[in-house]
């Protein structure tokens, strides 16, 4: 986890921990500093995240309001029964065909899918 940044902060809570790691300008990520709390029974309660690249929020032309927006996830009512495997399996999603084109099945064929190969 070093190659991608630094751990600041790492601290006991009332209810588990807190984790903040702010991640290396080096690191192609669109943010630069993760907060995370973790429950005692070691499941993520909260995460936010700080993005890299200032907004601007004015709705005037004529003045700037930037400001460094944050994502904050909570999690809550986990589920710890097995995932059926075939979630994981690609090819309920999409086929490569003969010319190693990604074809969305018909399920999904309302989305867009961007192949990054």
């Amino acid at each position: 986890i070093s190659k991608y940044g630094k751990i600041s902060a790492f601290k006991k809570t009332k209810n588990g921990w807190y984790l903040c790691f702010n991640v290396s300008s080096k690191v192609k990520l669109m943010y630069n500093k993760i907060e995370l709390y973790i429950n005692s029974n070691y499941t993520i309660q909260k995460e936010i995240l700080h993005l890299r690249q200032a907004i601007d929020f004015s709705k005037n032309f004529k003045k700037s309001d930037l400001k460094l927006p944050i994502l904050e996830i909570s999690f809550s009512n986990y589920s710890f029964e097995k995932i059926n495997g075939s979630v994981f399996n690609l090819s309920n999603y999409f086929i490569i065909d003969k010319k190693n084109v990604c074809v969305l099945n018909e399920k999904y064929k309302e989305y867009k899918l961007n192949d990054l190969r």
